[in-house]
């Protein structure tokens, strides 16, 4: 109760925002009332693909062919979600990190029910990217999910040299820009360990694949995955 009177308050002098736009909201709204529709409707739900984790109707993963064993996500990537996530990974704050790791904390507990990790690994980013940004907001992310969860952060990923963004690629040229561009670093060792990569978006599945392949190439049993978003797949997209 005490809490609540004090986020109101604070909410006078700091207005709480929408999480996917920005608009001024009630303090505990999360949303303004356009992307509070949007939320629900681009929302994943059961029953979905056991492999990508978009909606089984969309699945396109017959042929799955990752060293990450399961990738699952909260939204479908487009419209409000999509705004909210540039939105995120361009001015991240504590508040819409913990946001979205609450969502993501409960489609872990979901889909991965029963399961172990033994950490929670964010998906590294490049030099250029750090020198751009003040903060990492898949970081920020990882930390805020192993509170929720209660697992360890082990920040052991570097990504090697810059290459470009995957966004700016074709698909088939996705699959090669990150060949070898990922490494674990000294002190760390894999060996026999379960873990759980984050990343804000999966689109190809490049980028997971490469940071699983690099945990397994070092020992890592199993390697799961869990993102904010998943675009969306089509015929001309099939992984």
């Amino acid at each position: 109760m005490k809490s609540r009177f004090l986020r109101r308050l604070l909410a006078v002098f700091f207005p709480e925002r929408c999480h996917f736009c920005g608009a001024v909201i009630k303090p505990e709204t999360g949303f303004c009332e356009n992307c509070r529709e949007q939320e629900e409707r681009l929302r994943i739900c059961p029953p979905v693909c056991p492999l990508c984790g978009r909606k089984k109707a969309a699945n396109c993963c017959q042929k799955h062919r990752r060293m990450f064993e399961r990738s699952v996500s909260v939204y479908t990537y487009e419209d409000a979600a999509k705004r909210g996530i540039v939105r995120f990974k361009t001015l991240p704050t504590a508040l819409d990190a913990a946001f979205y790791a609450e969502k993501m904390a409960r489609i872990v507990r979901r889909e991965y029910a029963g399961e172990r990790f033994d950490g929670i690994i964010p998906v590294p980013m490049g030099m250029r990217q750090a020198r751009q940004r003040a903060e990492n907001p898949t970081l920020q992310l990882a930390k805020a999910l192993s509170a929720q969860l209660s697992i360890p952060l082990l920040d052991v990923l570097v990504k090697i040299y810059d290459t470009r963004p995957q966004k700016e690629l074709a698909w088939r040229e996705r699959q090669g820009n990150l060949l070898g561009v990922f490494d674990i670093k000294e002190a760390f060792s894999p060996k026999g360990g379960r873990y759980l990569l984050v990343d804000d978006v999966i689109t190809s599945g490049a980028t997971l694949h490469e940071c699983a392949k690099m945990l397994k190439i070092y020992g890592a049993e199993q390697v799961m995955a869990v993102t904010i978003a998943a675009s969306r797949l089509d015929d001309k997209t099939k992984r």
